[in-house]
Formats: structure tokens, C-alpha cells, sequence
């Protein structure tokens, strides 16, 4: 919490699960104003002005982007994939396409990028489907880049 606290009051926040169920993983614990996140610092309510429940929603869903390696009643895939020269690699299958994806494309809307992913992984027989949630200006940026 302390470290969170000296983070720019403009810093917006990609997060990236590749872990069974998390397709709606923030929901309940950045993107929403529950007792169950830490409040961004430039949310935290001043002497001069106090910001209604409605304004601090609207300020954290501006600022995080979720990309989630599988749906939220689904799994994601752990695999071993083949590098080039033939040296074996473990990892989980959505972090992998997410790999390729940005060494094919490294400047690509979040959106194209999921878009990918999940024609990457259904091409190649894996059944979780990712996912992408959160700020729509954040979606339209390129990874790490908003």
C-alpha cells in the first residue's frame, strides 16, 4: 500500500492473469470501489474536496485494463512449447500467444491483441478464450503504452 500511495496520480495500470478463472479478476478488487482494493492515490479524499462514490468508480475504470488469459468459468492451459533451435520452453499458454503476439505486432491495440490471442490459441487446439475488460481508453492503446 505504502508504495502504491507514491505512484503518479496519472499512472494507469495493465494487468495481465494467465490463471484459471480470471476473467473478471479485478472486478472485485481494483475496478469497483469496495473495502477489497487499494484506492489510487489521487482517489484518496482530501480536506478540499471529498469525491463522491460515483467519481471514484469512474476515476479507477479510466485507469486499469485487464487482459485475462481464460474466462472466468474456464482454465488456462499450462503447456510445454518448442523455441527456436529446438530448446523446450514451459509456459502458460496464454502467456505464450501473448509473446508471440507482440513480437509479431508490437505496436497493436490491446483489443487486436486478445483478438489474436484467441485465434492463436483456438488454432492451435486450446479451448480458453481471452479476455480483455476495463478501461475502453486503455483498450484502443498498445501494450504497456498507456
Amino acid at each position: 500500500h505504502s508504495r502504491y500511495q507514491v505512484l503518479p496520480s496519472a499512472a494507469n495500470f495493465t494487468v495481465f492473469l494467465d490463471s484459471c478463472h480470471s476473467g473478471d479478476s479485478l472486478r472485485d478488487k481494483l475496478m469497483n470501489t469496495s473495502p477489497r482494493f487499494i484506492a489510487h492515490p489521487t482517489f484518496v479524499p482530501t480536506k478540499a474536496k471529498v469525491r463522491t462514490e460515483k467519481e471514484l468508480t469512474e476515476q479507477m475504470h479510466d485507469s486499469v485494463v485487464l487482459i485475462a488469459g481464460c474466462k472466468t468459468d474456464q482454465t488456462s492451459a499450462d503447456a510445454t512449447f518448442t523455441q527456436d533451435g529446438g530448446m523446450n520452453r514451459k509456459n502458460g499458454a496464454a502467456t505464450y500467444f501473448l509473446l508471440q503476439t507482440l513480437n509479431n505486432t508490437p505496436v497493436a491495440a490491446l483489443t487486436s491483441i486478445v483478438r489474436d490471442m484467441n485465434y492463436d490459441l483456438s488454432k492451435n487446439g486450446y479451448s480458453q478464450q481471452p479476455q480483455l475488460e476495463g478501461s475502453p481508453r486503455l483498450q484502443q492503446c498498445s501494450f504497456l503504452q498507456s
